[in-house]
């Protein structure tokens, strides 16, 4: 299990931010409630994170027919977000 590093806590939420692709963060932003787009961006900073650990890199995303997200860059790789309460996962399948 990959938990986000405490020291992530410090640092300011713009330079995390950045660290999420660039349509990631346009869906964010366009989020009404505040729960559901922390939730939601701590869901993608987790995978973000996750991917750096693999040595691999979020690059741009599609979208499937469904509307389900994908990286184009890495085509083995299938993934998962969800949240629920205060708490939320990311599964990875390769």
């Amino acid at each position: 299990m990959t938990t986000i590093p405490s020291f992530w806590f410090l640092v300011p939420v713009a330079a995390l931010f950045a660290l999420v692709p660039p349509e990631c963060r346009d869906r964010l932003r366009r989020l009404q409630r505040c729960a559901a787009r922390r939730l939601s961006f701590g869901a993608w900073l987790l995978l973000c994170s996750i991917l750096k650990e693999r040595g691999e890199e979020a690059g741009p995303i599609a979208y499937g027919p469904w509307g389900k997200p994908f990286f184009p860059s890495l085509p083995g790789l299938q993934f998962n977000l969800s949240h629920s309460g205060e708490t939320v996962l990311c599964a990875l399948s390769s």
